[in-house]
């Protein structure tokens, strides 16, 4: 009763809020209470105790001391928590775990998505997270060498985990195409006759997905993960309840297709350097959705691609279910349509070529978009071999660069002189600065500006050495006068404008700024054009 109501008075009396020294003596209080609460009991309930009678499985039996109560204890544990894998890690062995714990759990975890096949998954030294890896995978062979090499394993010679790893694959298997989360597992595993803490249970479910790649889809809130990362595997630690997994099986047309998708795989090379979940079935959705996000932003966005390239990256980049994605979504993006090819001989053919020719088409349009860029530049300087037009523009735009003060046109001189490790880097180094933006992340918008702009530049660069191979003095500035015609003719004049004073000029310009604007620019026209017309440097 003093326990109940110290602890009542602590958490109901509102004068306790803004009284600090009565707050504390309050919680001295309940502290003192709570303690000669436990001692009585310890006392009440003592082994040594001649009052007490103890029963286990309902049959009476004799505890005479402390030690004989912890070993029934522990023998009552072992009959109910009998499938309950044995763990040489008291660190990560609760359900709560401390910072120190939680982080080497997650770097174990981590180290198993992605160095499966390095000895000691890659740890080194002697963190807790090496401690763990050896106590809970190296000591159950659950990360052995064959002649492969390291891999993951699910040892069945143990009972134990042989029972766990059945546990995990019903729980699957009963839900169905529904599936199940991460979270209803491990409250299965929670409770006998397994009993496993919230600590390591995660730990083994890592390893069963890893291990089963080949047979069980992992979803994030719906959407399918087709390679575990780093980032996605640390998630599935804090938060269980956001990952669902599913048992996939395969029919007779699904295994036709999957061939299909792998020789594919195997031919296009999509599969790069990352590491992919999944071998088999599964497997060809996560090459595919990794090579579409390594494709560059224009890639993934452009439209100078055919309808069936279009579609298809739509489709792998939206899709949330790995089998209609393969089986539905890829075959109707290139116009075909399983249910009705299958009565065809030659479906699969079909179905391959289309398939491998949307593919290529993603993969070449960036090297398109550069060779469009680059044919540009040679049209542009009027030049037929871009590794020599490099060579010979760094020459000619280098004494440029000195003498050129417009803060537009000098990052473009300096853009072509910056050393580059070969013609076409330097070629998207150029482009790069005059659309303001790199050419992997072009729109489609962005060619048709850009090759204006680089005729403007390359006409200012032409003016800039003309100007620039006359010289100044102090009395006198060279500017290049230039006008085009409606039939893109240029007409272009270097003149040097005096500083010394001109009566009888500066009467004329008065007069003429004295005009309408209209009547003003007529004029300005038509002095350009007769000065221009004899002596003028006519460019195609």
């Amino acid at each position: 009763m003093e326990v109940a109501a110290s602890r009542y008075v602590f958490e109901t009396s509102p004068e306790l809020e803004h009284d600090r020294v009565a707050r504390k003596e309050v919680s001295f209080r309940v502290n003192i209470s709570e303690q000669q609460f436990r001692n009585y009991l310890s006392q009440l309930y003592s082994p040594l105790s001649e009052d007490i009678l103890w029963y286990s499985n309902g049959q009476p039996v004799r505890i005479s001391s402390s030690k004989k109560l912890s070993e029934e204890i522990s023998r009552l544990c072992d009959q109910c928590y009998h499938r309950c894998p044995r763990l040489g890690n008291e660190m990560v062995n609760y359900d709560k775990l401390s910072s120190a714990a939680a982080r080497a759990r997650r770097e174990l975890v981590e180290a198993m998505a992605t160095k499966e096949e390095q000895e000691s998954l890659g740890l080194t030294g002697f963190g807790p997270e090496v401690a763990a890896y050896r106590s809970i995978l190296l000591a159950d062979g659950l990360h052995i060498k064959d002649q492969d090499g390291w891999r993951l394993n699910l040892s069945y010679e143990n009972n134990r985990l042989a029972a766990l790893w059945n546990q995990i694959d019903e729980c699957i298997t009963n839900t169905g195409e529904k599936g199940v989360s991460v979270a209803a597992i491990l409250n299965i595993l929670q409770q006998p006759p397994f009993g496993l803490r919230q600590g390591p249970a995660p730990i083994y479910i890592c390893l069963y997905i890893l291990v089963n790649a080949d047979d069980i889809a992992v979803f994030r809130e719906g959407s399918y993960i087709p390679y575990l990362t780093e980032g996605s595997i640390a998630l599935l630690l804090k938060r269980p309840d956001l990952f669902t997994l599913k048992h996939f099986i395969s029919t007779g047309i699904e295994q036709k297709v999957f061939n299909i998708y792998r020789k594919l795989i195997n031919i296009a090379n999509l599969e790069g350097n990352v590491k992919l979940r999944n071998a088999t079935m599964l497997g060809v959705v996560g090459p595919l959705v990794k090579y579409i996000e390594a494709l560059p932003p224009y890639s993934r966005n452009t439209r100078e691609i055919s309808l069936e390239a279009q579609r298809i990256r739509a489709a792998i980049m939206n899709s949330s279910e790995p089998l209609q994605l393969l089986f539905e979504d890829i075959p109707l993006a290139v116009g075909i349509d399983l249910n009705e090819k299958q009565k065809e001989a030659n479906w699969q053919e079909e179905l391959q070529i289309r398939l491998r020719k949307a593919l290529n088409e993603l993969d070449q349009a960036y090297p398109k978009l550069n060779l469009r860029v680059q044919q540009a530049l040679l049209e542009i300087f009027n030049h037929f071999d871009i590794e020599q037009l490099k060579e010979i523009q760094v020459k000619r735009i280098s004494p440029l660069v000195e003498v050129c003060s417009d803060s537009e046109l000098k990052p473009i001189l300096q853009s072509m002189i910056r050393p580059a490790a070969n013609p076409s880097e330097w070629v998207k180094g150029i482009a790069g600065i005059v659309v303001k933006k790199p050419v992997d992340s072009w729109n489609d918008k962005d060619f048709i500006p850009f090759v204006a702009k680089l005729r403007d530049y390359a006409d200012r660069i032409e003016q800039l050495e003309a100007l620039s191979a006359l010289g100044s003095d102090s009395a006198n500035d060279n500017i290049v006068l230039s006008i085009m015609g409606s039939n893109g003719k240029l007409k272009r004049e270097v003149l040097s404008r005096s500083h010394k004073k001109d009566v009888l000029v500066d009467a004329k310009i008065k007069e003429i700024l004295a005009l309408p604007k209209d009547e003003a620019r007529q004029i300005m026209l038509a002095l350009i054009s007769s000065l221009l017309e004899e002596g003028a440097e006519d460019h195609e």
